[in-house]
């Protein structure tokens, strides 16, 4: 099995489903984004009120911003509805690690969203997110999940 963080794209999105999402506008935006891993994602600060620090930081995905998908919500919502939900979330997920922990100087925390729909889809495996911060050499007791309120 070829390690998560060496994933490449193609392994990322498969042939059929490459295949499946050219056949519309919004597939193809969602085929580029998956195989350029065009995602963007933003940190918003999560603050301890009460020790008036900041304690970790939100992962946030942006599709392109020249596309309809830069919004979130139209951007899962497309992948929920072209049936690449868990490779979008998949590549949000991975993205953000990946950025966090090569930029993180201190030992805040990283919120993930989760969808729980990206859970029960096909292609999840259970372990994925374990698995790729064990190889990012990241201690899991940094890494909160959040199952989005979406679904």
């Amino acid at each position: 099995m070829v390690p998560i963080k060496n994933l490449t794209p193609k392994e990322i999105i498969s042939d059929a489903l490459r295949s499946r999402l050219q056949q519309s506008g919004i597939g193809q935006k969602l085929a580029d984004v998956l195989e350029k891993r065009s995602l963007n994602i933003l940190f918003q600060p999560v603050v301890d009120i009460r020790a008036q620090r900041i304690f970790g930081y939100e992962a946030l995905a942006r599709g392109p911003a020249d596309s309809e998908l830069h919004q979130p919500l139209a951007l899962f919502q497309a992948a929920c509805d072209y049936d690449c939900l868990f490779e979008i979330d998949w590549l949000a997920r991975s993205k953000a690690i990946e950025s966090f922990f090569k930029q993180s100087t201190d030992q805040s925390r990283l919120f993930l969203n989760v969808t729980i729909n990206s859970l029960m889809a096909r292609g999840h495996q259970t372990g994925m997110t374990l698995d790729f911060l064990a190889e990012m050499g990241v201690p899991v007791d940094r890494v909160v999940i959040e199952l989005t309120e979406h679904h």
